[in-house]
């Protein structure tokens, strides 16, 4: 059986749709499948509101992956990593599958209205992405869902069958986390504490604003922010108007051992996230026995419940400090991770997705 992998990452950025790409990769070729990998990557990112434009209006991401998608030939199942560019796949023919990583509902806010135009605007781009992907997730045979929950949203968001949605995690590489080594943190950042942020610099769906607006200048931990994106100047220049330059520090993009090793030595990771489908930073943080803050919503629950101390919007400082100073929760809270996270092991996601494909191309 062939399949061919189709991705619309950069390819030197370590996001969460390459380390699921690359932990598939590695799983099909233990067991002897054949795939072929169409790494369409991206058109150049910049910071114009036109280049923004641009990129939000998905033209340019699909016109690439189109070029590229149009001269495969012969093979059994057509596979988008990122179900944003399977509009491109729509002229192809045999069996196409596309991977949702984001909640349909919630996905399209690059940014949060501040007042009537930006709310107008935003509208009319969440109406218009919403009905791309309605045509494109029900063209394709199969849209597979993290979670449930994330199935659901894909039902309920693009009308798309609940017999055309399969649940499989992405899953994460336990045994990397667990040979991963640690470091200390503290004595390197001269601090109490350390926390973590692991995530694009890009909107406001991930909540790095929130972040910050929580930190305080006198509290004893220091913040690293881990990743990259298309507003990290704005987000540098928020952390500077608060006076927080010496206490949140942003190291980048890092590769998976770096990244790993600080997830590892950190006393908490931070998700503020308003929006995930699975999230593997959170997954990654269990495995790595450090307890995760994160805000109390509904798609968490099917994932991560009791894993994490889950707090309202106005509770992140708060939750915070006491993550870090009660010794007792962070136990049962990493004790639960623990035992959530065997089931997320890339072991079995390859096995789920081996079986996957072959009922699909019988």
């Amino acid at each position: 059986m062939k399949v061919v992998l189709v991705s619309n990452e950069k390819s030197d950025v370590p996001g969460g749709e390459n380390i699921f790409m690359m932990n598939l990769i590695n799983g099909l070729s233990e067991h002897g499948f054949e795939f072929e990998i169409c790494n369409t990557g991206l058109p150049p990112s910049h910071r114009s509101f036109f280049d923004k434009a641009l990129e939000y209006s998905r033209l340019q991401s699909l016109s690439n992956v189109y070029g590229k998608v149009r001269k495969i030939k012969d093979y059994d199942a057509l596979h988008f990593l990122n179900a944003s560019c399977c509009l491109a796949g729509l002229p192809k023919k045999g069996v196409k599958i596309a991977t949702s990583h984001i909640l349909g509902k919630s996905h399209y806010r690059f940014y949060e209205p501040r007042g009537i135009t930006e709310g107008i605007l935003e509208s009319a781009y969440h109406n218009y992405s919403s009905l791309m992907d309605r045509v494109a997730f029900n063209s394709m045979d199969c849209i597979v869902a993290s979670s449930p929950y994330h199935a659901g949203d894909i039902h309920e968001t693009y009308g798309v069958p609940r017999s055309k949605i399969e649940v499989i995690p992405p899953g994460i590489d336990l045994l990397s986390i667990k040979k991963s080594p640690k470091t200390d943190l503290r004595s390197k950042y001269d601090c109490d504490h350390v926390i973590v942020y692991v995530g694009r610099t890009s909107g406001f769906r991930k909540g790095l604003q929130y972040l910050i607006d929580a930190v305080d200048k006198n509290a004893p931990y220091k913040v690293l922010v881990i990743g990259g994106g298309l507003d990290e100047r704005y987000f540098k220049e928020l952390v500077k108007e608060k006076g927080l330059e010496s206490k949140i520090i942003f190291l980048g993009y890092l590769d998976f051992k770096q990244k790993t090793m600080i997830q590892k030595s950190a006393d908490a990771t931070i998700v503020p996230s308003v929006s995930e489908s699975f999230c593997m930073v959170f997954a990654e943080s269990l495995a790595c026995g450090v307890p995760v803050v994160a805000f109390d919503m509904p798609f968490w629950k099917p994932l991560y419940s009791g894993a994490g101390l889950f707090v309202e919007r106005d509770g992140l400082a708060e939750g915070i400090g006491r993550i870090l100073t009660d010794a007792r929760l962070r136990k049962k809270i990493t004790a639960r991770g623990s035992e959530i996270v065997k089931s997320y092991d890339i072991k079995k996601t390859v096995s789920d997705y081996m079986e996957f494909y072959e009922s699909l191309c019988r």
